[in-house]
């Protein structure tokens, strides 16, 4: 599976979040290729992960992955489905970078349509289950395109799961909004808002971007490399 920018961005904006909470426990739903539990490991020695992945090919892919890293004993990977997921635990933290098409037309690859499109994992569905699966003072951090993440606001409201801090994604200053990225919590607080811009004009990373993401990127990559 392809490996996407905005994934990237928002492993490594939850994986600095995470290091100030220090918890013991994450949640990942839709792993995917495991990037987003691998790069939150990474940063944070002592959590102790558990990725959902619904595809079995993309199983198989992060199950590989996470067996090829050197925190292969602290991430656990489970096939299967959210909505079937049973445990007495509850997570300090659950993350989610979920499919988000849902009106668009599918095409023949059933991998990707499941991959791209949410009817795998309604919102409802995903507001229900991080709201039966989340801890207390737990917290939740969401990667949606700016329409579904305003429409998940609402949703995520009924279960009592309000937006803490909303971080707005644009690829350029004068580009349209990319993606959100969200903290939740179950509490009712002002909603701390900012942005974050991919490229500068030149189209070289901007030294935000680069910040949150130079542990992870090649050097090659570094804006300031001559």
């Amino acid at each position: 599976m392809k490996v996407t920018t905005d994934a990237c961005l928002f492993g490594a904006w939850v994986a600095q979040e995470i290091s100030q909470l220090m918890p013991k426990t994450v949640l990942d739903i839709g792993a995917g290729t495991g990037l987003l539990s691998l790069m939150i490991r990474q940063k944070n020695s002592k959590v102790r992960i558990t990725g959902i992945e619904l595809d079995e090919d993309a199983y198989k892919e992060a199950k590989e992955n996470i067996e090829n890293s050197a925190w292969r004993s602290s991430i656990e990977l489970i096939q299967g489905a959210v909505q079937e997921y049973q445990t007495n635990n509850k997570y300090e933290v659950i993350v989610s970078n979920p499919p988000f098409y849902r009106n668009s037309f599918k095409g023949r690859n059933e991998r990707k349509n499941r991959a791209l499109h949410s009817s795998h994992l309604p919102m409802e569905d995903l507001a229900e289950h991080v709201s039966r699966l989340l801890a207390n003072h737990g917290t939740f951090y969401l990667l949606y395109p700016e329409e579904e993440m305003q429409e998940f606001i609402q949703i995520a409201s009924i279960v009592e799961l309000y937006p803490a801090a909303l971080v707005t994604v644009r690829n350029e200053v004068e580009k349209s909004v990319f993606r959100q990225m969200a903290k939740f919590e179950m509490k009712e607080i002002e909603t701390i808002a900012s942005e974050i811009i991919i490229r500068k004009p030149d189209q070289k990373y901007t030294d935000t971007f680069w910040a949150l993401l130079k542990d992870y990127y090649l050097e090659y990559n570094d804006p300031n490399r001559e």
